[in-house]
């Protein structure tokens, strides 16, 4: 999905950027809070090849993160290892 997404807006003449891979899925705290828990697509950060690190925030009910890595809050689920984290 988000190929399809990036090939869309590269293609509108007034776009004026070329990477909307992670401000597509740019949410504030709070909607974050309410949706996040909703959600059943794991592959949120699919495309940003780039992403080393993930910090949850210290207020985050949902998630914690661990040296760069994010699990769900009793850190039983691992949620997501960025991809180009570099090996420990």
């Amino acid at each position: 999905m988000w190929r399809g997404h990036h090939w869309l807006v590269r293609r509108r003449p007034e776009a004026e950027f070329s990477d909307a891979q992670c401000g597509f899925k740019a949410l504030s705290r709070e909607a974050a809070a309410q949706l996040l828990p909703l959600v059943e697509d794991d592959d949120w950060f699919s495309g940003c090849i780039g992403l080393v690190s993930v910090h949850a925030d210290a207020q985050n009910t949902i998630y914690v993160s661990l040296d760069g890595v994010l699990f769900n809050m009793s850190q039983t689920e691992l949620t997501l290892v960025p991809e180009a984290k570099p090996e420990a």
